[in-house]
């Protein structure tokens, strides 16, 4: 039986529509079947309901079995949903995006009001936490972080890039070679978010466009593969 993935965002943010279609682009590619369970805000986005069937009404399709189901980022309505996926026989993978740091760290690199967001985020991430077969986190410095601070709710965790749509093409690497700074993506790694643009070009011409085969290439892991810890 082909294998068949939920993409779920039940809060919406315009900033997520490239991962959506990223992860879409990229489960095809590994045969997985697709559909999206979003905000109903996200219908103004075209480029989903061309990629895969979209629901909005914050419940599985009928007669929809899932083998997995990927979450994208936090919403309070992710829990009850989570836990009927779960019971159906899905894997939940959720994509922790800003791990919680201590106190301390918050209030030192990023301020009292990223500490208040940080906190209200953790406290509604914390049930997916639990019920999730595996947490990705997008880097491994944010995997450090959670499993100094957050692997005792789930120890079942691994890095994996977050991922976009290439719209460049073939003149990705000429406009990569253009740039002169890149920006770090979210707050977990702000107090390293300068990077040496000739060093970073380096180490990433070889890597564009990625797709979801590069990723897995020559037998590496991937968050969707059942052993996958």
């Amino acid at each position: 039986m082909r294998q068949r993935a939920a993409l779920v965002s039940l809060r919406f943010n315009p900033a997520f529509v490239q991962h959506l279609v990223a992860y879409a682009k990229a489960l095809r590619e590994l045969n997985f079947a697709v559909d999206f369970l979003l905000d109903p805000a996200y219908r103004q986005f075209p480029e989903l309901e061309k990629l895969a069937n979209v629901a909005t009404d914050f419940e599985i399709p009928h007669g929809t079995c899932y083998t997995h189901a990927l979450f994208l980022n936090v919403a309070s309505q992710h829990r009850s949903l989570a836990a009927r996926l779960k019971r159906a026989g899905a894997r939940i993978l959720y994509v922790y995006h800003e791990p919680w740091k201590t106190i301390r760290s918050y209030l030192k690199t990023d301020g009292i009001r990223s500490l208040l967001i940080g906190a209200a985020a953790h406290r509604v991430s914390l049930p997916l936490l639990r019920l999730a077969d595996v947490v990705i986190t997008g880097s491994e410095y944010a995997l450090s972080t959670y499993r100094q601070n957050d692997a005792r709710h789930n120890s079942n965790a691994c890095s994996f890039p977050l991922i976009y749509d290439d719209e460049a093409g073939p003149i990705a690497p000429e406009m990569v070679n253009r740039k002169l700074y890149f920006s770090y993506v979210g707050s977990i790694n702000r107090v390293r978010a300068r990077i040496d643009s000739a060093r970073l070009r380096s180490e990433i011409s070889n890597c564009i466009p990625v797709s979801a085969s590069r990723i897995c290439a020559k037998g590496q892991s991937h968050p969707f593969q059942s052993g996958q810890s």
